[in-house]
């Protein structure tokens, strides 16, 4: 929706979903930096120093924060991480209160318009602070607050309702089970083993929390969403590995944040860790002026901007094809993009945007993503392909009824 905004005003679906795509990993970074906020000054420039060069050391692993709209052009999950670490950057600062029993179920319902993912873990990390609340009273007085967990559980329930009778649900549930690619440097193995880990270090984050000696501004922020992030990538691999269901890249899209998580969670404990061994350290808090937002923003910049800002590459000459694309009425609804000079991605958002791909030529997108070849099972073809002006095309298959400047218009099928 506010890629689609955006694109409104610039005249381009595909620049606006490009800057909004941008704008959500900077917020994501935003919140990441914000988790490491200390409560000294030389703590948390040590912190955000730490992850910008883990950031930097860990890029090639394609599997960041960022870099799910690197070639892989997974803008739902961008948006989604963002919309997750907002939602628990707010909650994992604040009481827990009877309120949060109508409000949080109220916002995992409309976050499953955006994606089904994030609505998942804020309903997890949402029961994960519950859950740490209901600890801390049995830690402070051994009993049981019946109270706190009588809202734990009623919390659970209604945010199960609002995820499983999600208008949206059961068409996520089928996507699921579509395999896509990525470009990611690591194996499943590599990638289980960043969830332990993670599992590990968010679990001790917790612990110092709760005896109080951990020096995070927001000490339930990372860990809570640490927590979280194995919870729901441990439930996708059980039923990808367990029961055949979902797919091998829906288990991999988790390797995003699992790494980018795992590195914050490890920094945030080796800062505590040498605070603690080097006890003559500046302790000078850090001004208002730049904490709670500003050095935060300015780190997040810099992380996007040279780190992943690296791989951004200059698409004037698609932005001109497809707005070509979608002033050519008589294309739209009747033809679909071959066009190798640009990405099957990019093809198939052409496709679907600029073109107006119906439903009934779904069985199409597979040969736009140059990942198989039709089955006799197809009724319904295109009029028309768009290919590249580089192609060598008979003349008798180039259409007579349109011409393009940007590509060539061939008649499906002719040869």
């Amino acid at each position: 929706m506010v890629g689609s905004a955006i694109g409104r005003v610039v005249d381009s679906p595909f620049l606006g979903m490009s800057i909004a795509s941008l704008a959500f990993i900077f917020f994501i970074y935003v919140f990441v930096f914000l988790g490491l906020e200390r409560k000294t000054l030389v703590a948390t420039l040590a912190s955000y120093a730490a992850l910008f060069l883990a950031i930097a050391a860990l890029h090639s692993t394609f599997a960041l924060y960022g870099y799910e709209i690197v070639g892989n052009f997974f803008y739902p999950h961008a948006a989604g991480e963002a919309a997750f670490l907002a939602s628990l950057f707010v909650l994992s600062g604040r009481e827990r209160t009877s309120a949060e029993l109508l409000l949080v179920p109220l916002l995992v319902f409309l976050l499953g318009w955006l994606y089904l993912i994030a609505q998942i873990k804020v309903a997890i990390g949402a029961l994960v602070l519950w859950s740490v609340r209901l600890l801390q009273e049995w830690l402070a007085t051994r009993r049981i607050d019946r109270r706190i967990l009588g809202s734990l559980i009623v919390l659970g329930v209604l945010c199960s309702a609002a995820i499983y009778f999600h208008p949206e649900f059961a068409t996520y549930r089928k996507i699921a089970q579509h395999n896509g690619a990525t470009n990611q440097a690591v194996g499943l193995i590599t990638i289980a083993a960043f969830a332990g880990a993670l599992l590990v270090a968010s679990l001790v984050l917790f612990g110092l929390t709760l005896t109080r000696k951990l020096g995070l501004a927001r000490p339930l922020f990372i860990a809570t969403a640490g927590l979280a992030t194995v919870v729901i990538y441990a439930g996708q691999s059980l039923l990808y590995f367990g029961f055949g269901m979902a797919s091998e890249y829906a288990v991999r899209k988790h390797a995003y944040e699992l790494t980018t998580l795992l590195a914050a969670a490890l920094i945030a404990l080796a800062v505590e860790a040498l605070e603690r061994a080097l006890p003559r350290l500046p302790h000078y808090r850090l001004p208002s002026l730049i904490g709670g937002g500003p050095a935060a923003m300015i780190a997040a910049f810099l992380t996007v901007f040279i780190l992943i800002s690296h791989y951004a590459e200059d698409r004037t000459p698609f932005l001109a094809y497809q707005r070509e694309l979608g002033q050519t009425p008589i294309l739209h609804g009747h033809a679909i993009s071959l066009n190798r000079d640009y990405p099957p991605e990019f093809n198939l958002a052409a496709s679907f945007v600029e073109l107006k791909l119906p439903p009934e030529l779904g069985p199409f997108v597979m040969v736009i993503l140059r990942r198989r070849v039709l089955d006799g099972s197809v009724t319904k073809f295109p009029r028309f392909a768009i290919v590249s002006r580089n192609d060598e095309v008979p003349a008798r298959c180039v259409s007579h009824e349109v011409a393009l400047t940007t590509a060539t218009v061939v008649d499906y099928g002719c040869k």
